[in-house]
């Protein structure tokens, strides 16, 4: 990602999260970011990771944002779908990932991805303490 294109996606990140604090400064380098433009400009992205546990390999979903003037549009799932290609294709064979609650877009994206809460929560994840849900699942072939 070019030095300009991370200033675009914290720009994003800022604009989808005014109240959380911003990401540290190598944060898109050690996840890796995928991008949607359009024209020259980037209207969203998506940051994640992949990692080993006992049952092999775990695409793990870190961010999802867009634009707040193009959301709505299917970016979001657009995003997503892409995100959940890649991890197909390094041989990731599930998803986890974490949202707010009240976070009904991204509810419904994963969910139409065929993800379901799991009976867990991550403490604290967000600002002012607020918790998160999981959802996820096997990646479909």
């Amino acid at each position: 990602m070019s030095p300009e294109e991370e200033a675009t996606v914290r720009a994003i990140y800022r604009a989808a999260h005014p109240e959380w604090p911003a990401r540290p400064r190598l944060w898109y380098y050690a996840y890796p970011t995928l991008v949607l433009d359009d024209l020259g400009h980037l209207l969203g992205f998506t940051s994640f990771s992949v990692g080993p546990d006992e049952l092999g390999m775990v695409l793990y979903g870190a961010d999802l944002c867009v634009v707040p003037r193009f959301q709505g549009q299917g970016h979001g799932r657009a995003l997503a779908d892409e995100r959940l290609r890649y991890g197909r294709d390094v041989g990731c064979t599930r998803f986890l990932g974490a949202t707010q609650p009240d976070n009904q877009a991204m509810r419904a994206i994963l969910e139409a991805q065929g993800f379901e809460e799991l009976p867990l929560t991550i403490p604290n994840m967000f600002p002012e303490g607020q918790a998160a849900v999981l959802l996820g699942g096997p990646l479909q072939r």
